[in-house]
């Protein structure tokens, strides 16, 4: 896993590139993302993305693509790219305006989380049949591999925090049961977000849905934009929407206990002492 850490001379320069874009001194820059730096520009009307590795900048060529494609479906507000690096150094955007859903939940009346479900149940009833050139693949040999790889850093913490017995059968969970209810289930190729969440998620002043960060995008089984949601009304309205069955409900399910793995491994490594703990207590329910 690359380092979280930047070296003040690369924040320097990137703050002057930023400036020379947008003739703009206003530059905020948010360095807690995984995979890019963000700056903000003018109080978030602009943003600007710059890889942490090669990896990342040899997939923003895809992320840009798929806002394309999303723009182009008329159903949700996604960022309008504006500044391109040929080389995808970088780019930069203009920003979806609103409220980060996760933030303004609690003030929803069920109904209108119905209409946030519903709008993503119709996004995605359609964003899931497209492709272009060149997109990633991501495997359940893939996603397997992932959560392999996720589960390895969290094995000191998970050894502390839970008793020889819960640890055993975690292990097994992780090694053995999920892996392979995840091959059993099967797969539904479909373009993905990849990481739709409700951190990702905001609603415009006129209260239509916006959703931004497309940098996980890959093809995915179906099930991958449906794990992460949080709140029941709006993930059964999504559901409804898109085509509610047993056996997307049961990936849904197994991968919601994948991503509890990966989210608590993510928060060790930010060093966030109280979202481990949430994580570990999410997690030993499993148990």
């Amino acid at each position: 896993m690359h380092s979280q850490d930047t070296d003040p001379q690369v924040i320097k320069e990137e703050i002057d590139l930023v400036s020379q874009q947008t003739n703009s001194h206003t530059i905020v820059l948010n360095d807690k993302g995984w995979d890019s730096r963000v700056y903000s520009v003018n109080n978030g009307e602009f943003f600007f993305k710059f890889p942490r590795s090669e990896k990342i900048r040899n997939r923003y060529t895809q992320e840009i693509a798929a806002l394309d494609i999303a723009k182009r479906l008329h159903i949700v507000h996604v960022p309008e790219i504006l500044w391109h690096d040929p080389s995808n150094h970088f780019f930069g955007y203009r920003g979806v305006p609103g409220v980060v859903l996760n933030d303004h939940l609690r003030s929803l009346s069920k109904r209108e989380k119905v209409q946030v479900g519903e709008s993503i149940g119709h996004f995605l009833t359609l964003f899931h049949t497209q492709t272009f050139p060149g997109l990633r693949v991501k495997t359940i040999d893939d996603e397997i591999s992932q959560l392999h790889e996720w589960y390895q850093p969290a094995i000191p913490v998970l050894r502390q925090a839970y008793t020889k017995g819960e640890y055993n059968n975690l292990d097994t969970l992780v090694q053995e049961t999920w892996p392979a209810q995840m091959k059993a289930l099967g797969r539904v190729a479909a373009l993905c977000h990849g990481d739709l969440h409700l951190d990702n998620m905001l609603l415009t002043p006129d209260g239509a849905l916006g959703i931004i960060d497309f940098g996980d995008v890959a093809e995915y089984d179906q099930s991958k934009d449906f794990i992460d949601f949080e709140d029941p009304a709006i993930e059964a309205a999504a559901l409804a929407v898109y085509g509610d069955h047993e056996r997307l409900r049961e990936k849904i399910a197994v991968r919601k206990k994948v991503i509890q793995i990966i989210s608590l491994t993510y928060n060790i490594k930010k060093k966030r002492a109280a979202s481990v703990q949430k994580w570990l207590e999410l997690i030993r329910q499993n148990l």
